[in-house]
């Protein structure tokens, strides 16, 4: 019985944090692709869509050599969210003969002469969702900057500063009073008050 030909299973989260997973990914494009006849190989990328993706790089390679004879993603939006490399790469990968299946964009199988129009109009769609996603994340840190939020990790204080917060609440100053003289949020004092007690 002759093997099935592989199919690549992109998967990708551009957080490294832990906060996202690849786990969400797996089923629904195993699915695709085992629907279409091919062999499931995982391909597993994490990081941001603009850095160097050495596994996607990879996976192109593996297609360029006719290792693997499909590509299959969630969305097209996984090989990359800038408009002119998502049509390339999609370009690139239909001149190996690789087809690009999508969990999410089911036309791009069939969609006969508009399929190169339709990659255009989803490229662009997902270049437009990281660009508002930066705008909002940067309106986001200016408001917070605006009111006077802390960013980031609170800062540790110096042993001088810790001694300056215990003098001041043992003359009665209130900790959150103490706190603002120091120049410090009341939960960095209260948090340099604890260690210091252990």
């Amino acid at each position: 019985m002759a093997s099935r030909p592989e199919a690549a299973c992109y998967l990708r989260v551009s957080s490294i944090d832990g906060r996202q997973t690849v786990e969400n990914q797996r089923a629904d494009v195993a699915r695709l692709a085992e629907a279409r006849g091919f062999a499931p190989v995982f391909y597993e990328e994490q990081g941001s869509a603009k850095k160097k993706r050495p596994v996607l790089d990879r996976l192109m390679e593996d297609a360029r050599t006719g290792r693997v004879r499909a590509v299959v993603v969630v969305a097209l939006d996984r090989l990359d969210r800038d408009m002119r490399e998502c049509i390339n790469r999609i370009a690139k990968l239909d001149g190996y003969g690789c087809r690009v299946l999508s969990v999410r964009e089911s036309w791009v199988e069939d969609a006969g002469q508009t399929r190169g129009l339709l990659v255009g109009i989803f490229g662009w769609m997902a270049e437009m969702e990281r660009a508002n996603l930066i705008a909002r994340t940067k309106a986001g840190l200016a408001r917070a900057r605006r009111e006077g939020k802390q960013l980031g990790r609170p800062r540790a204080l110096l042993p001088v500063e810790v001694k300056k917060l215990r003098a001041l609440i043992a003359g009665g100053m209130s900790q959150r009073k103490a706190a603002e003289v120091v120049g410090c949020k009341e939960s960095t004092a209260r948090l340099a008050l604890k260690r210091g007690a252990a």
